[in-house]
């Protein structure tokens, strides 16, 4: 069967128009009869026995052409098929095409989206102070696809405290994003002395997040460190509707720990490591590298998101940056986003194959050369402080680990 679908707000005449699988081969091409129309947003189907097109399962393509036979007016490919499932647009008149395991003849597309099982609460307010004139609620979805929510309930006390609420249908969450619900809308009243914040199936018993917190501040949020992880903190400045987000320190404080400019067996590119010294995290989103100012390679601005950790490090290599350091001599630089200011600097006379160069101990300012190039991990193999992290991002093989 072929379904059309007129998206105009007037009925449209489609007499004599032309229906065809591949052009000029495949099965006749069929003529649509006189004084067929398609009402204002409507549909109508062929079916093969009266078409007599026969649309190959291994892939074929379906044609709608002008009523001279020749002028292509749309056109679908398919490369496979499968028993009883349909292609069609994701919704009525879309540019995206899918399959639909429930075919819809002339009825609109419709895509039936996940559950809500996966959802999470992500973060709340219980204490509405100043910044806040009521609680609220906020859900994660952490999938990769739209969710339906219809049904899901939001509750404090499982039958206890304030009567629970039961998201409206129609209620969905984009991929990756977030909803807020309100206590205006939701009646839900979170205790400031603590209380338990659920989420539950559709049953109305099952749950299937939950977070219990036992006192609250004004206007300070409990949610997850970020978006759907296990670890649950308190914000100072609240997210709702947004991606929970830590405060990190200054990039200026960040440190070139070291380097390599001749790559031989050990390795088969450049790198540059950086090292943070603070105990706290660093976003470095926008900062630069580059070798010599205004020469040498073009410089790279490091991405977006870009974090280290506490006491961590970030690996850049050359497959990444380009940026080609000298085996004659060079200077490696970290530039503040403003692309003038030099944060951190170091200027080499030669390079020894596999040789690195780096401070003598993490973050300190005398500089040395290692046989045994530590990239991602403490210059000399020291033990990090407690809590500190070895991260290596941007890796042509990443690595991760924590002490």
């Amino acid at each position: 069967m072929l379904v059309f679908h007129n998206p105009l707000g007037e009925i449209v005449d489609i007499s004599g128009y032309v229906l065809d699988d591949l052009i000029g081969g495949g099965t006749a091409p069929y003529s649509i009869p006189f004084g067929t129309t398609i009402p204002a947003y409507g549909f109508i189907v062929f079916y093969q026995g009266v078409t007599g097109i026969g649309l190959n399962n291994a892939g074929d393509t379906v044609n709608y052409l002008k009523p001279d036979g020749v002028t292509i007016l749309d056109s679908y490919v398919f490369t496979t098929s499968t028993n009883d499932i349909s292609e069609g647009r994701e919704t009525d008149g879309s540019s995206t095409w899918t399959t639909f395991d429930t075919p819809t003849p002339g009825a609109a597309n419709t895509v039936v989206l996940p559950n809500g099982d996966g959802v999470l609460i992500n973060e709340f307010l219980a204490d509405p102070y100043v910044l806040y004139t009521e609680e609220w609620i906020e859900l994660y979805n952490p999938l990769d696809a739209t969710v339906d929510i219809s049904g899901y309930v939001l509750d404090d006390l499982v039958a206890g405290g304030t009567s629970p609420y039961t998201i409206p249908a129609g209620t969905t969450i984009p991929a990756h994003g977030f909803i807020v619900f309100y206590e205006g809308m939701t009646g839900i009243g979170l205790n400031n002395g603590g209380d338990t914040v659920n989420y539950l199936a559709p049953d109305g018993v099952t749950v299937l997040d939950t977070f219990v917190y036992t006192s609250s501040t004004d206007d300070i949020s409990y949610g997850r460190e970020t978006d759907g992880a296990s670890t649950w903190i308190t914000f100072d400045i609240p997210t709702p509707g947004e991606t929970n987000f830590v405060s990190s320190g200054p990039g200026d404080s960040i440190l070139i720990n070291e380097f390599l400019a001749d790559p031989y067996t050990l390795y088969t590119e450049e790198w540059i490591e950086l090292y943070n010294p603070l105990d706290v995290a660093v976003d470095i989103s926008g900062y630069i590298l580059d070798d010599i100012t205004a020469g040498g390679t073009p410089p790279y601005t490091i991405p977006a998101g870009t974090i280290i950790p506490a006491y961590g490090y970030v690996v850049f290599y050359q497959g990444v940056t380009n940026l080609a350091l000298n085996n004659d001599g060079d200077t490696v630089n970290f530039i503040n986003p403003d692309g003038v200011t030099v944060i951190d600097s170091y200027t080499y006379g030669s390079s020894t194959n596999d040789v690195s160069y780096g401070r003598t101990v993490d973050g300190d300012p005398t500089w040395t050369t290692f046989t045994v190039p530590t990239p991602g991990s403490s210059n000399e193999g020291a033990a990090l402080p407690e809590g500190g992290t070895i991260t290596a991002l941007f890796l042509s093989t990443p690595i991760s680990r924590r002490i």
